[in-house]
């Protein structure tokens, strides 16, 4: 018994590491919202001057009855965090499958070396 007790406080210690660091890098997303999965991101430049940029994201939602929200915060003019999340219509019973979503989320003019944070991943330089 006193040989287990060693092994079971190293173990929770490992797993509460694994999921303090697994949480680290996503910015939580509002109350009453979903979470999405992000399949393929894709950065546009549209052509105009100034070059304006557009973040095409595609995914997938919880479930047919919500849609893509986003919310984008410039804490510094050296990176842009976006956050993506779902938003139910509020209906009271919705079949619960994974539906596709496609969104455009426009960043506008951009510094060349701005950082992207989707969900807390980086998306790469403008």
């Amino acid at each position: 018994m006193t040989h287990r007790t060693p092994l079971i406080l190293v173990t929770s210690f490992l797993g509460l590491g694994l999921l303090i660091s697994s949480c680290r890098g996503s910015r939580p997303i509002p109350e009453g919202a979903l979470p999405i999965e992000v399949e393929k991101v894709e950065m546009l430049q549209l052509e105009s001057f100034p070059v304006q940029l557009v973040l095409h994201v595609e995914g997938w939602l919880p479930n047919p009855c919500s849609s893509a929200a986003w919310e984008i915060s410039d804490s510094s003019a050296s990176e842009i965090e976006i956050t993506l999340y779902a938003v139910p219509d509020g209906a009271q019973a919705c079949i619960q499958v994974l539906a596709p979503f496609s969104v455009n989320i426009p960043l506008g003019a951009l510094s060349p070396e701005a950082q992207i944070l989707l969900n807390g991943e980086p998306v790469g330089t403008s």
